[in-house]
């Protein structure tokens, strides 16, 4: 194979700051890769959380399809991972609460509202599911296995980890 080459920079910097613009470029969907990722050298900056289009988020929170806007309250609400969203079991709901990784969190009543919905969708959609997951899709109400995070991640369209991101900047 190839080897990625190598600038050599006393400091790096240039480096370091060529790699945080197209970070940027990249989350902005203004350039399709980052040609920074081959380059060695230079410090790894941990790139500050932007904030999401406010627009962007009202789509998803105000989609027609129930899944899309739950699992886009709990994302642009309570910053969850979509990692996290694959573990939620229906028994981890209970009395407005989301137990979450060791965590009991008070849901928003935009969430609430949200989830209700789904759930009326969902014990429609699959009455008959044994899944125990919150989450399911045609392939997974069959049998007992979580969504994978790269379907949730697709239905909200990549827009996952730019709300939660949102979410975190507003804390």
């Amino acid at each position: 194979g190839e080897k990625p080459f190598a600038i050599k920079s006393r400091s790096g910097v240039a480096i370091g700051a060529l790699r945080a613009l197209f970070r940027v470029l990249k989350a902005r969907k203004l350039v399709f890769v980052n040609p920074t990722v081959g380059i060695r050298g230079g410090p790894q900056v941990q790139r500050t959380p932007l904030p999401a289009d406010l627009g962007t988020v009202r789509r998803v929170l105000a989609d027609n399809d129930p899944i899309v806007a739950a699992m886009g309250a709990l994302v642009a609400f309570h910053a969850m991972t979509c990692k996290q969203l694959t573990t939620v079991q229906l028994t981890d709901m209970h009395d407005g609460h989301l137990a979450i990784g060791g965590r009991n969190v008070v849901l928003a009543e935009p969430v609430r509202h949200r989830l209700a919905t789904y759930l009326d969708f969902r014990g429609h959609r699959w009455p008959q599911t044994p899944n125990p997951y919150l989450f399911v899709h045609f392939r997974s109400a069959i049998k007992i296995a979580p969504v994978d995070a790269n379907w949730i991640s697709g239905r909200l369209g990549g827009l996952a980890q730019i709300m939660r991101e949102d979410r975190i900047v507003d804390e």
